[in-house]
C-alpha cells in the first residue's frame, strides 16, 4: 500500500513505459520507469506527436487558428509540468488536435483562437480558479464538453461539477488526482463531438418522412423473492441520417428547438412508441415504454386531452405509457405546466420524474406533483460505488420515494458491482448499458428475449 499519491501512469510507446509519482506533501513530480527506477530527460516526455498538439504562446496562435476547424479539439488548462505530457498523450491517442494552456490569459486567447469542442479544467490555478473560469464559459454559454480534473477535496469537486452545469455549461466529468489514466482516455474516446449540424428544414423533412427511429433500452425491476424481470423499455430518438451517420438526441433536440420543432418531433415520438406498444401488446402485454415529454408539449393545456384520446384510439392501457419529465421543467413554477403535470396524473398516465438531484429540485414540489417513479440523477449512480457521499445520498434519496410510495430508478449502470450496491440500497428500477446498449425496433425482440432470459 503506497504512502504517496497514486501513481500517474502513461503508455508513451509499446516498449516505453513511464510512470509519474507525487510524494507526499509534494507537487513536484518524481519521473521514473515503470519496472525499475532511473532518471529521465524531461524533454522526451514534454514532445510526443508535436504536430498534433502545442503548447499556447502568441507565437502559434495562427497555428491554433488554423486547427480550428479540426473534428475535435482539445484544450488542456493544466499548470502542473509533470501532468501536462500525459494529459497531451491521452489527448492525442484520443483523437485530439491539443492545445495546453497554465495559466487564465493564456487560456483565453487559446479558448478563442481555437474554439474546444472538449475542455480538461484544473480548479486551482495561479490568478484565477476554475470556478470563475466555468462562470465565464457559462455567461458565453460555451457548447464546449468539459472534463473537471482536480486534487481538490472530493465534495468540492462535486460541488464544482453541480455548479457548472447550473452555469449551463456541458460537464461530462469530474475526476479526482491521482486519476485513471484508461478512464480519462475512455471518456474522451465516448464524447466525440460529431461537427455536422442539422438544418431545422432538413429536421422538418426527416420528421415529415417518418426517418427518425426510435432506439429501445430496457429497465429491470425485481420481485419479492428477488426475481428479476423485464419491465419497460425508454425510447430515445435517433436519426440515421445519410450522410451524417447515427444521430443522437442532444443534437436532433438542439435542432428542434432553434427550428421551433419540439411539438411536431414530441407528436412523432408519441406516435411511435404507442405504435410499437401495439405490435408488443400480444408479446408483452404488460410492458411500459418511457418516453421523453418537452416543456412546450406541458404548455398546451390541451396537451393530456389529445394523449388520452391516441391511446384510448390504439386500445391501450395509458398507464403504459409512462412520460418522463426532467426536473427543471416540473419544478418551473409555470402554471399551465405544473396544471398539464396534473392532469397527465389524473388521465392514469405514468409519471417519471427525471434527473432528480441534478440542481433545480424542490422537495415541496415533489409532494405536489403526482409523480409514480423518480429517476435518481446518473452523475451519483456513477460514483455511489466509489464515494461514500454519493451513496449517502442515493440512500436517501431510495428512502425518500419509498416514504412517499413512490418508486425509484437508477440510470446509467454500467457494472455488475454498481448494480448490486443499488438492489443492497432497495431501488426498485435500474437502467444502463450493463443489461443492453439501446437498440433499433429491428433488434428490439431480439434484445428482449435476451434480457428477459437472464436473472440479473
Amino acid at each position: 500500500m503506497r504512502s504517496s499519491l497514486e501513481l500517474y501512469y502513461s503508455r508513451l510507446g509499446p516498449t516505453t513505459d513511464i510512470v509519474i509519482e507525487l510524494l507526499p506533501g509534494s507537487y513536484t513530480p518524481r519521473f521514473k520507469a515503470a519496472a525499475a527506477d532511473h532518471k529521465i530527460d524531461l524533454v522526451q516526455i514534454e514532445n510526443p506527436a508535436i504536430s498534433n498538439a502545442c503548447a499556447f504562446t502568441r507565437d502559434n496562435i495562427n497555428i491554433i487558428q488554423s486547427k480550428s476547424k479540426a473534428s475535435q479539439r482539445l484544450l488542456i488548462l493544466e499548470d502542473n509540468i509533470g501532468l501536462k505530457p500525459i494529459l497531451r498523450r491521452i489527448g492525442i491517442d484520443s483523437g485530439y488536435f491539443v492545445v495546453e494552456a497554465g495559466q487564465a490569459n493564456e487560456f483565453w486567447l487559446a479558448y478563442h483562437a481555437l474554439k474546444p469542442t472538449h475542455i480538461i479544467l484544473d480548479l486551482v490555478l495561479p490568478g484565477a480558479d476554475g470556478l470563475e473560469i466555468m462562470r465565464e464559459l457559462g455567461r458565453i454559454s460555451a457548447k464546449s464538453q468539459i472534463t473537471i480534473l482536480s486534487g481538490v477535496d472530493p465534495r468540492i469537486l462535486r460541488t464544482a461539477e453541480r455548479m457548472g452545469k447550473e452555469f449551463g455549461l456541458n460537464i461530462i466529468g469530474a475526476m479526482s488526482k491521482p486519476f485513471a489514466v484508461d478512464a480519462l482516455s475512455t471518456l474522451l474516446q465516448k464524447s466525440h463531438v460529431s461537427t455536422d449540424s442539422i438544418e431545422f428544414d432538413e429536421l422538418s423533412d426527416a420528421i415529415d418522412q417518418s426517418a427518425l427511429e426510435l432506439y429501445y433500452q430496457p429497465k429491470i425491476s425485481w420481485d419479492r423473492e428477488g426475481n428479476s424481470r423485464l419491465e419497460g423499455l425508454e425510447g430515445l430518438v435517433r436519426w440515421n441520417h445519410p450522410t451524417k451517420g447515427l444521430l443522437l438526441p442532444d443534437k436532433i433536440i438542439v435542432a428542434a428547438e432553434e427550428g421551433r420543432l419540439t411539438d411536431r418531433l414530441t407528436q412523432y415520438v408519441i406516435e411511435q412508441a404507442i405504435s410499437q406498444l401495439k405490435l408488443l401488446n400480444n408479446t408483452y402485454p404488460d410492458l411500459t415504454i418511457s418516453i421523453n415529454v418537452a416543456a412546450s408539449a406541458l404548455d398546451d393545456i390541451n396537451f393530456p386531452d389529445h394523449l388520452a384520446f391516441q391511446m384510448d384510439q390504439a386500445k391501450l392501457a395509458r398507464n403504459r405509457l409512462v412520460l418522463e419529465i426532467k426536473e427543471a421543467i416540473a419544478f418551473s413554477d409555470i402554471h399551465c405546466r405544473n396544471d398539464s403535470i396534473v392532469r397527465l396524473g389524473l388521465k392514469g398516465f405514468s409519471l417519471s420524474l427525471d434527473d432528480f438531484g441534478s440542481g433545480h429540485s424542490s422537495l415541496l414540489s415533489l409532494l405536489r406533483m403526482p409523480f409514480n417513479l423518480l429517476k435518481i440523477d446518473r452523475y451519483f449512480i456513477r460514483e455511489c460505488a466509489v464515494s461514500e457521499e454519493a451513496k449517502t445520498i442515493v440512500r436517501s434519496v431510495i428512502e425518500l420515494t419509498h416514504s412517499l410510495k413512490i418508486r425509484s430508478c437508477a440510470v446509467g449502470i454500467e457494472n455488475s458491482l454498481t448494480l448490486k450496491l443499488l438492489r443492497e440500497l432497495g431501488c426498485d428500477l435500474a437502467q444502463g448499458d450493463l443489461f443492453s446498449t439501446p437498440v433499433s425496433s429491428t433488434n428490439l425482440i431480439a434484445m428482449l428475449q435476451a434480457t428477459s432470459a437472464t436473472q440479473w
